[in-house]
């Protein structure tokens, strides 16, 4: 059965699970070193708080002053409104590509190459079918930059998935029904599906997925409803679970990957993003916390409480999009908030996605419209199930 999607409203309340404290840290044979965080941190745990021009051209922060206070049911009753997952868009990022679905429900595949300096060329192609040349149609999400980064993953609006390469995608289907989420990292590229009730992930390691299987190692009631991994070639996936826990696995050569292990917050999490650290070359993982604020395992956290519903990494900037539509970005090491944008409605690393139908660019601190998209459809209506 299917049911209509009901996307949740951008102005949900701020959460804080009633006695959380406690901490965290990430399993011990793959943290981040504390030589690391002092780098990244430069001697604070926390950023500034002063919000630049570009959202209302005014500053909010006395909102998010402290958290509040929500029981486990909230948690609970937080995810079993978001239909199909965290982050419920079909916009699928990767380090120098992109994609997007389009108002009447094909995919397009955007190969982008642009120095500091910005854009120098978009390559904007339909995503087809391999043995017909036909576009691919009736999508519900998509995730690229997978498998050595060319590989595709289409999750259709009927639940199967589909793999490819780039704007290729291969005919028959890698799973037949259930999926709604899925992440591609430079090993592995994983998806969830509705099993039981429950969030299943299922993970392969070839451009085909002719090698997929469930993901092994994971609590026997974990319930999956996002994940997460970084686009580097030291592959880190993480799952976020519907009770705001989080398990990741990482790439340990070839194609193994380590046992899942917990990655432990303060307090629960309602959306996760995973990047690499250069230096030291090692994947870290950041969580927006249902108390409000941002915490990341290399030590890192943000001095405010605000939440939000997305989170990005890019270096050492963190991206998050408010419940408000406002888009704020961190950096780690000395810079205040900067908020950019407002009433946008979905983003991924290279894209946001306004309101009012503007698209536009995201690079560092700054945004601008591009032009040459104006089709794009990040929400489709229906789940698979």
């Amino acid at each position: 059965m299917r049911h209509t999607l009901l996307w949740p409203s951008l102005s949900l309340a701020a959460f804080c699970l009633v006695g959380c404290a406690g901490g965290g840290g990430e399993n011990p044979a793959s943290s981040v070193s504390s030589s690391s965080v002092a780098a990244v941190s430069s001697g604070s745990n926390s950023s500034g708080a002063a919000m630049a021009e570009g959202c209302n051209g005014s500053s909010d922060e006395s909102v998010f002053e402290s958290p509040t206070v929500v029981s486990e049911s909230d948690i609970t009753r937080y995810f079993s409104g978001l239909g199909c997952g965290v982050g419920f868009s079909a916009l699928g990022a990767g380090l120098y590509n992109s994609s997007y679905r389009t108002m009447n429900g094909e995919a397009r595949y955007v190969d982008m190459q642009y120095p500091d300096i910005g854009v120098t060329h978009v390559f904007n192609r339909v995503v087809t079918w391999r043995d017909t040349g036909l576009p691919v149609t009736n999508i519900l999400k998509i995730a690229v930059d997978g498998i050595r980064w060319s590989g595709t993953i289409i999750i259709t609006d009927s639940g199967q998935v589909y793999a490819g390469r780039e704007e290729s995608i291969f005919s028959n289907p890698i799973i037949n029904s259930g999926a709604f989420a899925a992440a591609a990292g430079f090993w592995q590229a994983c998806i969830i599906t509705k099993t039981n009730h429950l969030g299943q992930v299922w993970c392969y390691s070839d451009l085909y997925g002719s090698d997929i299987k469930a993901q092994t190692g994971l609590p026997a009631d974990f319930d999956a409803i996002q994940l997460a991994s970084d686009d580097s070639t030291r592959t880190r996936i993480c799952a976020l679970s519907t009770k705001g826990k989080v398990w990741c696995w990482d790439w340990q050569g070839d194609t193994d990957f380590s046992a899942p292990y917990e990655v432990k917050f303060k307090s629960p999490v309602k959306a996760i993003a995973v990047q690499q650290e250069s230096p030291p070359q090692i994947p870290f993982i950041c969580g927006i916390k249902f108390t409000g604020g941002i915490e990341c395992s290399n030590g890192w956290e943000s001095s405010d409480y605000r939440t939000g519903n997305q989170l990005l990494l890019n270096d050492h900037r963190v991206t998050l999009l408010g419940d408000n539509g406002e888009v704020h970005i961190y950096n780690m090491i000395d810079s205040p908030t900067q908020c950019i944008k407002d009433n946008i409605i979905a983003m991924n690393k290279h894209f946001l996605q306004s309101n009012d139908g503007k698209v536009y660019l995201l690079r560092g601190y700054e945004s601008k419209t591009v032009e040459l998209i104006s089709d794009i459809n990040p929400f489709a209506t229906d789940c698979p199930f």
